[in-house]
């Protein structure tokens, strides 16, 4: 978020992160999908790790007391306030849902050609999610330079490894 009514700071600056995977935060996400997308369930064991799997799970032994089984979705991003290559996992229902509307939608189609702003809000206890599409256009060599260097393996989320480090 960028900081315009306070000269303490500069303008452009925002807290680093040290995490390679999209948080959405308090204000609008701007990201820019860069691969395909993989799916999955997921839970997370008594050691609070997450299992994920390309199929539902048939039976679970080790799952954390009130945690539920989750349809997951994952793919790599550029994120515009982070300014770094991340990987971005949707559990949120309404996320997918407009997402999916939107690979449906033959004026965007594949949203891989263009920026989707993520809007959380909470309104009392509820937590809600916006898509918003921004149009059409190609995206920037700086972002396809940094996309081609980063080597991330999305599958490696399956197998309990890093996908950074492949």
């Amino acid at each position: 978020m960028n900081n315009t009514n306070n000269t303490f700071l500069p303008t452009d600056y925002t807290i680093p992160s040290n995490s390679r995977y999209t948080k959405l935060k308090n204000w609008p996400t701007r990201i820019r999908i860069l691969s395909n997308c993989i799916t999955g369930w997921e839970y997370f064991n008594i050691d609070n790790k997450p299992v994920r799997s390309k199929e539902k799970f048939k039976s679970i032994t080790d799952m954390q007391e009130n945690w539920k089984i989750k349809h997951f979705w994952a793919f790599i991003v550029y994120n515009y306030e982070t300014k770094q290559i991340e990987i971005t996992q949707i559990n949120q229902a309404t996320i997918r849902e407009s997402i999916h509307n939107l690979c449906l939608d033959s004026d965007y189609w594949d949203p891989k050609t263009y920026d989707i702003k993520i809007t959380r809000t909470w309104d009392g206890m509820d937590t809600k999610y916006s898509i918003v599409p921004w149009p059409v256009k190609p995206l920037w060599e700086e972002i396809v330079s940094l996309y081609e260097e980063s080597n991330i393996n999305l599958n490696a989320l399956y197998e309990w490894e890093d996908p950074f480090n492949m």
